[in-house]
């Protein structure tokens, strides 16, 4: 039987929106038209097109590439309260790499606003350690976000949207949630 907490918190990103994957889809098959031509000019064995062909490839090909990567990373995080490891897990369609960080005991979800007036969410451990976990464009987002990890983590969260006046959000005596 599986105990009443689980000590893992999953945050994922979700997923990618319908014109994200299309313009991936753009980027990826200007990849696959330049390493075509490429083929191509190696199968008919003409040297300039071959070398005409191989800029071309190394040009547009890496515009390519990135440009699909950026519209199709996801971001997800896993916390777990029992051994305090935070795991970033980083997606471009089925490949993904996993970073797993080692911290102290969480203290605070701290939600403010940046230079580029975004606002970010980060987990502040005990001592002066903090992971930045996502950045959104506006205030509400940021704070239901920030409610729904503070309250699964069972920590408190910081409004520090105006600089220099940072604020704790009470929660409700009664239900334990945040007044936002």
């Amino acid at each position: 039987m599986k105990s009443q907490t689980d000590p893992i918190v999953k945050i994922n990103s979700g997923n990618r929106k319908f014109y994200e994957q299309f313009l991936a889809a753009v980027f990826f098959t200007i990849t696959a038209f330049t390493l075509f031509r490429l083929l191509y000019a190696l199968w008919i064995k003409d040297s300039k097109a071959i070398g005409d062909s191989l800029v071309e490839c190394v040009k547009f090909g890496s515009i390519g590439i990135s440009g699909g990567i950026f519209f199709l990373k996801t971001k997800d995080v896993l916390l777990n309260t029992d051994t305090h490891e935070i795991v970033y897990q980083y997606s471009v369609g089925p490949f993904s790499k996993i970073v797993k960080v080692k911290s102290t005991p969480f203290e605070y979800i701290a939600v403010f606003k940046n230079e580029g007036y975004l606002f970010e969410t980060n987990l502040w451990c005990e001592g002066n350690k903090h992971f930045q976990m996502f950045i959104f464009e506006n205030s509400k987002e940021a704070f239901n976000f920030g409610k729904i990890v503070a309250e699964k983590l069972n920590i408190d969260l910081l409004d520090a949207t105006e600089y220099g006046n940072n604020q704790w959000v009470e929660r409700d005596e009664i239900t334990g949630e945040f007044k936002i």
